[in-house]
This record gives structure tokens, sequence and C-alpha cells, in this order.
């Protein structure tokens, strides 16, 4: 029976890995179109649940030994979750739970996800190789996209911005995409010499390197240059790191020359503007309860008891803000944001990997809401355990 579960957590895998390929096609709407899971989460929830049958609570106990501030942080922020709920309806209260859970569920499959690739070694195996191919597969569909389906705004009556020129392949939103080909490419980049086929996968790091361009990412662009920046300097290696970035902006400029669209104008003003008035919104929202904040995650029914006609429990982008720390500022209030960026800092320091990673995430999220956004969670999640030493491997002669 015991292998039969092995097996069935093998499978699971793979259809994570296959649902994060799909991005928003595998998007499934719940509860009126308030809120939405995605394909791969019922299946994170089933590994999960094996998990804990085979190995029981021993490995989120350990975790909690080793990293007692992340367990406080998710408690604190489900304190002040209830401390507000008077204030809202059922639905309303529902709805801002239904996140939470999403989020505890990620964190949770993380933790035995790692026992799970430390315990199994097909398991590590599969999630190796299934990276590998879940890179190569999204370059060859994000490419397509760019070539065969450039213009996005018959979408617009589903609630997609206009998006023309630029790739945003199946996640349907260009700063998404950027975010998972630049996780990519940090990881690429930074285990370059363990890979036999050099002249491939230096190909594969060009298209990786041009698809994020293509995206027109403002925000990716800054967060690729900081990291490339900072780990050149740090390894004295600055002069690299700036000729790095001139090339990626003579690219861009090629890229360009030939459009007029203000949608790839890196220079417009529009989209500033309106970030600028979000920002501004989320401090207003903020004001409201400035120590523990709203609750997590109650932005969309907070800003429609202000009187944001835009905003209903069926709006989904308008239920949020730009910023991954505006959100956390609003729904945790000062104190959860500045544990937040503690506990981003404590886990920087446990490998250099994580730091750039880490680094990375940080820097983009404060153009756009990539640190909590589910896919990019799993995917972090899924480059950092991939790294876990090859010992047991070894010990079972698997090549990876």
């Amino acid at each position: 029976m015991r292998r039969f579960f092995e097996n069935f957590l093998h499978l699971l895998l793979t259809g994570i890995i296959v649902g994060l390929l799909l991005g928003q096609v595998g998007r499934i709407e719940v509860i009126f179109s308030s809120i939405h899971l995605y394909i791969f989460e019922p299946l994170i929830v089933l590994h999960l649940f094996i998990c804990l049958g085979m190995w029981g609570t021993y490995p989120i106990i350990n975790f909690s030994k080793k990293f007692p501030y992340v367990i406080l942080f998710f408690v604190y922020c489900f304190v002040t979750y209830l401390l507000r709920w008077q204030l809202y309806n059922t639905l309303e209260n529902a709805i801002g739970i239904l996140y939470f859970i999403r989020i505890i569920s990620l964190f949770l499959f993380c933790v035995y996800f790692k026992k799970a690739i430390e315990i199994l070694p097909l398991h590590h195996f599969l999630l190796k190789w299934g990276l590998r191919i879940f890179i190569i597969l999204i370059l060859i569909m994000s490419f397509g996209q760019y070539f065969l389906y450039q213009d996005l705004r018959n979408l617009y009556y589903q609630g997609w911005d206009p998006h023309l020129n630029r790739m945003f392949g199946l996640y349907f939103d260009p700063p998404l995409l950027g975010a998972i080909l630049g996780l990519s490419l940090l990881h690429l980049l930074y285990h370059l010499k363990d890979y036999k086929y050099r002249y491939v996968t230096y190909c594969i790091t060009l298209l990786l390197v041009v698809g994020s361009l293509l995206t027109f990412s403002r925000g990716g662009y800054v967060a690729l240059m900081t990291v490339i920046l900072i780990y050149f300097f740090k390894s004295k290696m600055l002069r690299i790191g700036l000729v790095s970035i001139g090339i990626c902006l003579f690219i861009y400029f090629g890229m360009t020359v030939q459009h007029n669209n203000e949608s790839i104008n890196l220079l417009r003003i529009s989209t500033i503007q309106s970030r600028l008035e979000d920002y501004q919104e989320g401090i207003r929202v903020w004001n409201t309860s400035q120590i523990i904040g709203i609750g997590y995650n109650r932005i969309g029914a907070e800003k429609h008891i202000q009187g944001d006609t835009t905003t209903t429990l069926t709006n989904n982008a308008r239920a949020s803000f730009h910023s991954s720390f505006i959100i956390i500022l609003v729904t945790t209030g000062i104190m959860g944001l500045v544990w937040c960026c503690l506990l981003l800092y404590r886990i920087s320091k446990t490998t250099k990997f994580v730091s750039i990673i880490i680094m990375y995430v940080s820097v983009y999220s404060l153009f756009d809401n990539i640190m909590l956004h589910s896919m990019v969670i799993l995917y972090v999640f899924m480059i950092v355990l991939s790294e876990q030493k090859r010992i047991i491997l070894d010990s079972h002669n698997i090549d990876v």
C-alpha cells in the first residue's frame, strides 16, 4: 500500500507541474466568480493529505522548531483576521478565509514536499526533470503566443488587460509571465556549470532573456537589473554585470524600433500614474486599521464599503493592489509589514541562491503583486527545493 501512495505522489507532482504550465487556462471560478482556484491547487491539497498520512505531523513540528517566526506570522495573520470578523458579512469573511487557506496550503505543501524529495529519490528526480521540461515548454508556448496571438484585447470583456505586442503566454499577464521567466533565468544562471549540455543551456538562457524583455514589464527589468548588479558587485565582477545589462537594453531597443505602441514604451507615464493612484488608494484603505490591518484578504470588501463603485465581490482585479507590500500593509497593518520584511530577510540568509530569489521577488513585488501570487509561490518553492543535496540520489545511482 505504501508503494501505491508513493507512486500516486509522483503522479500528483507531474500533474502539479502541468497545472502550473497551463497558467490561466487552468483557472476555475468558484463562489459566483468572486474567487478562483487553479487546477494545480486541488492536486497540492491531495499531495499534502497523502504526505500527512505517511509522515504525520513530524515535518511541520520539526519546521516549527527551526523557524518558529514563520509559524507565528501565520498565527498573527489569522488573529488579525478574526479581530474584524464582525465588520463584514458571511460571504466577505468566507472569501477572505479562502485566500488565507490558499497561502497556508502552499506553505504546508512546501514543508511536506521537502520531506518527500528527501525520502523519495524518484520524487526529486521528477522535480529536476519536470522543471527542465517546464522551462522548455513555457518558452515554446510563450514565443508561439508572441508571434501568433499578440493582441489580448478580445478578452477585455472577461477582465483581462488589453495587452498588445507583448509576451504573456498562457498567463495572460506580462508581469506574471515575466516573474516565471525571470526565476527560470536566475535558476539556470546560478547552476549553469552543473548542466552537461552547455550550448543547449546557453541557448535556453538567451531565450529566457529575450522572453523576459518581450514582456515589457518594467518591474521585471528593475528586479533583474538589481539582482545582476548586486550579485556581480559582490562577486567583484561589476563590469560583467554592466555589460550584461547593456546587451539586454540593446536587444530591447532592437525589438521595439519598428513598433509605435504605447504598451511597450518604457517611458510611458499612464501606468505610472495608475500605480501612484493605486498606492494612494492602498494608503487610504490602510488608514482604517493602521496597526493590525483589515485582515487577509478583505481588500475587495473594504473598497466596496468605502464607496468604490468599480469594486464588487465578483471583480478580482479591483479586489487587490498592484504591490504585494501594499497588500500586506493593508491586510496585516504596519506590524504585519515589518514582520514580513524581517521574515524575508531571515529566510534570505539560509543559502546564497535563496537570497537571490528573495531579492528578485521582493523588488518585483514593489511594482506588481508577484510575491502573493500562488503560481509564483509554488514555482519559487519548486526551484528552491530542487536544490536539495544530491546525496540521496547518488546513493541510488540516479543521474540528474
